[in-house]
């Protein structure tokens, strides 16, 4: 989407436009963006807490899996990251793909669609265009 002159990161708060998105995204491209919008509204206060926590403490907000779960094999997922100690967001890194596949830290994580996971596994999931996959540590 960058080509459009879209620069959007919804896990951030991070949304710039210099066009109109009706011009350049088509309607399947639309909703996905308008559902990112309301995944952003969803954690918009952690993600206040965070950056203020980090303001604090000189944390990274956004860190590599390696950094919150050190030596249990996150040193090659790259495309995976953590928002604060909480959320572990595993973004659609290829164009048309539908499954992502995701190794969970050790513990239970509630994933975007509601489910729990038992963590220190890697499992196959959907991640369609308009989804953030995502997984709340539980505990």
């Amino acid at each position: 989407m960058g080509s459009t002159g879209l620069s959007l990161t919804p896990a951030t708060q991070d949304f710039k436009f210099s066009v109109a998105l009706w011009r350049v995204l088509n309607t399947e491209e639309l909703v996905a963006f308008k559902k990112s919008v309301q995944t952003r509204e969803k954690f918009k206060d952690f993600i206040i807490d965070v950056a203020r926590d980090s303001a604090k403490s000189s944390e990274p907000i956004l860190r590599p899996l390696e950094y919150n779960f050190p030596h249990q094999g996150f040193e090659k997922s790259l495309d995976r990251f953590m928002i604060g100690n909480r959320l572990l967001v595993a973004p659609v890194t290829q164009a048309g793909q539908t499954q992502i596949e995701a190794k969970l830290p050790q513990g239970t994580c509630k994933g975007d669609d509601g489910k729990n996971y038992a963590g220190d596994i890697t499992i196959e999931y959907a991640a369609a265009l308009d989804v953030l996959p995502y997984f709340e540590l539980q505990n």
